[in-house]
């Protein structure tokens, strides 16, 4: 489910950072943005590590991840509404 669902995100986003991005700096744009989406996947990977290593039930640590993923999801919303309308003026 996750990783159908990450289609509906990656597609999109990275069609409209392409998009809206200036050609001559494209490169660097989409590195910043690769690093943004896999870079803390080692990290994330040695935190739940060590949380189940600690005696932390697996359930209970995606449970908690994903409650403040979505928070993160929901705040970013939010206040993205004056991003896109800012952005749709021109």
């Amino acid at each position: 489910m996750l990783g159908f669902s990450m289609t509906f995100v990656a597609i999109p986003f990275f069609t409209s950072a392409q998009e809206d991005t200036d050609p001559r700096i494209m490169g660097r744009v989409m590195s910043i943005v690769f690093l943004a989406m896999n870079g803390f996947d080692p990290l994330a990977y040695a935190g739940v590590t060590l949380l189940v290593a600690r005696g932390i039930d697996i359930q209970l640590v995606i449970l908690t991840f994903s409650l403040i993923g979505l928070l993160i999801a929901i705040i970013t919303f939010w206040r993205g509404k004056t991003f896109r309308n800012y952005t749709s003026e021109y």
